[in-house]
């Protein structure tokens, strides 16, 4: 489970990886052991910024900082996260939208979208 603050932190919970052991942990935390549970814990990243919104799927999570970026985390069948990463436990930008300022991104199983500030 992902939470997002009023001040653009970034909040995750529950279980690692999910009852069918995903490919890449959704709390977006490295180090953390396979098939384990977590209690509410900011997600600290060099670099990661404040949040502007969140979105999650069953396998996948995608965030757009204030900035306009965006970065997935999560099951990475499919290539559904938009980088090459095959496990990816914390958030990692996906660089093919560095020209973009994103405002809002959704996620599904394999397939993602993200809009811009220009619709």
């Amino acid at each position: 489970c992902c939470a997002l603050t009023t001040t653009g932190d970034l909040y995750t919970f529950g279980h690692t990886q999910g009852q069918d052991n995903s490919n890449g942990n959704l709390l977006g935390r490295d180090g953390l052991g396979p098939g384990s549970e977590f209690p509410p814990r900011v997600v600290q990243q060099d670099g990661l910024g404040q949040i502007a919104e969140i979105g999650v799927s069953s396998y996948s999570n995608v965030a757009i900082t204030m900035d306009g970026r965006v970065l997935t985390w999560g099951d990475s069948d499919g290539n559904a996260l938009g980088h090459s990463n095959r496990t990816c436990d914390t958030p990692e930008w996906v660089r093919s939208l560095r020209w973009l300022r994103c405002t809002h991104a959704s996620l599904s199983y394999t397939n993602g979208a993200a809009a811009t500030d220009e619709g």
